[in-house]
Formats: C-alpha cells, sequence, structure tokens
C-alpha cells in the first residue's frame, strides 16, 4: 500500500520570490509546481490548496485535490507555503518535508535530516524554479519537463494567440492595451490572431491556449500553461526574473525592462513572425 504524502501548495507566497503569505493565489506558482508530481508516483499524493486552484489542478492524474484537510492524517508532509499559523501546527511533526521554519525560511529536504535555507537557494539566481524545487525534492537534476497533465485539447485554430493580461498579484507585469493593439495590426489577417479568452473560466483559457499555435505573452499563468502544452512562446519579461523561467526549447524571451525596450518590442516581435 502506498504511504499517503500531502503537498501543501496554495500559491498565497511565491516559493522563491516571497518571504510570507500574501493571502493572494498565484496560479502560475502553483502550476509550475506541479513538475514534481510524477517524480511523487510511489506516493498516494493529495494537494492541499486555495479553491482558486481546484479547477486549474483537476488536470492534473491520480491526485486528490483538496482546499481542506487534516494535516496529521498522513505519513509524509511536503510544505511549500509559508503560512505561520500552518507553520506553527507542523512544527512538532518528524514527517515534515519543505518549509519547517518562517523566522529563518528553512527549508528541510524531502526524505533528508539535512537543512537549507531560501536565501541559499536565492544566490543561484542564474538556476530556473524548477532547478530550485528539485534542491528541495533532494534530487540531482537540473529541471523537470510537465508530465501528467491533461487540458483541454483542441485543434490550433490561430496562428497567434495574445495572452495580455496579468492576474492582481503582480499589475505591474502589464504592458498597455496600444501594445497589444499595434502589434495585433502589424500581425495583419494572414496571422489570425486570437486575443485572449477565459480570463476568469480556467477551463475557457485553456480551450483558448490550446487553440493557438504560438502564444505571445507576458510573465503569467499563460506562459506556464502555454510551456506544458507545447506551444510555440514569445515570453515578455519587464520586472520581473527571466532566469527562472524554463523554456525547454520551446521559444524565446524578450525584454521590457527599459524604455528603448518598449519601444522596439512590437518589431522584434514581428521580425520573428512575419
Amino acid at each position: 500500500m502506498k504511504k499517503s504524502l500531502l503537498l501543501i501548495k496554495t500559491g498565497h507566497a511565491e516559493t522563491f520570490t516571497e518571504e510570507s503569505s500574501s493571502g493572494i493565489c498565484s496560479l502560475g506558482d502553483v502550476f509550475r509546481t506541479s513538475i514534481i508530481i510524477p517524480l511523487l508516483e510511489e506516493y498516494q499524493v493529495t494537494w492541499l490548496t486555495d479553491s482558486k486552484a481546484l479547477d486549474l489542478l483537476k488536470h492534473l492524474s491520480e491526485i486528490k485535490i483538496v482546499t481542506h484537510c487534516n494535516i496529521h492524517h498522513f505519513d509524509i508532509v511536503l510544505n511549500l507555503e509559508k503560512d505561520l499559523n500552518l507553520l506553527d501546527e507542523l512544527k512538532s511533526h518528524s514527517n515534515v518535508y519543505g518549509f519547517t521554519n518562517l523566522e529563518n525560511l528553512e527549508i528541510r529536504p524531502f526524505l533528508s535530516d539535512k537543512k537549507i535555507f531560501l536565501s541559499d537557494l536565492n544566490k543561484r539566481s542564474t538556476e530556473t524554479f524548477q532547478a530550485k524545487l528539485l534542491h528541495i525534492m533532494n534530487l540531482n537534476k537540473d529541471y523537470a519537463d510537465y508530465e501528467g497533465f491533461y487540458p483541454i485539447n483542441e485543434k490550433p485554430l490561430y496562428r497567434v494567440g495574445l495572452n495580455w493580461k496579468v492576474g492582481p498579484k503582480w499589475p505591474e507585469k502589464a504592458l498597455p492595451l496600444s501594445f497589444w493593439e499595434e502589434l495585433a495590426e502589424g500581425l495583419g489577417d494572414k496571422n489570425s490572431v486570437s486575443w485572449q479568452e477565459g480570463f476568469d473560466d480556467i477551463n475557457c483559457y485553456l480551450k483558448w491556449l490550446s487553440s493557438c499555435e504560438t502564444i505571445i505573452t507576458l510573465d503569467s499563468l499563460g506562459l506556464h500553461l502555454a510551456v506544458a502544452m507545447k506551444k510555440n512562446i514569445i515570453a515578455l519579461f519587464g520586472p520581473t526574473s527571466s532566469n527562472e523561467i524554463e523554456l525547454y526549447g520551446r521559444g524565446e524571451k524578450l525584454f521590457y525592462r527599459t524604455e528603448e525596450e518598449k519601444n522596439k518590442l512590437v518589431s522584434e516581435i514581428l521580425k520573428k513572425l512575419l
């Protein structure tokens, strides 16, 4: 009989970029944690998450998704959150891995007695999110690809999809609507451009992503989903780090960190698609 494992990832604190819980669910941070699910196939996995992530995570195979549970009923707990009340409840248990101490952001790697710290992982500034997460999993691997994710599959109807909206957690990532309108006009009718659909409906959103061959996207949930769905990708980065994003050779990164870069961004994208 498989041992039971509780994975705690609500997205209330991004794994490597926040030091405490904000209470706002980052669906992108939740979803990209799913790369570890195939690594846990010998366990009966229950994923404790935010209710906003339920429709997203139901597309993962063979795990149970919950928003409430008794954390004391599991053989192993893998905690990837930084919630003070949660850590107070977990601190007396010897079967807890991941974040174990909020005061110094102490991490106990999976099935290990050693300790590492978030600050140590963040010194690895050129490593991807996946590589850092695999350190927590106590594995000597550079990255793990998305497996076991079964979204809605649609025959591509559009050459280009514009994934232009951002969630409430990082509004500073956004580019103005005028930028996207200029880009759509430059692509012209021959490129069958589709604008983002399903911003508030994850099933509609997955269906829309699936209907596009190439996704032009900000650093958001849509980027991670497009990578998992093996789309062609042009990823746009402004205030966030591009180093931790692994595209697995499915696209390239462009930047809008300076006014000069912003002014050239439309022409740079058009050069790659026309």
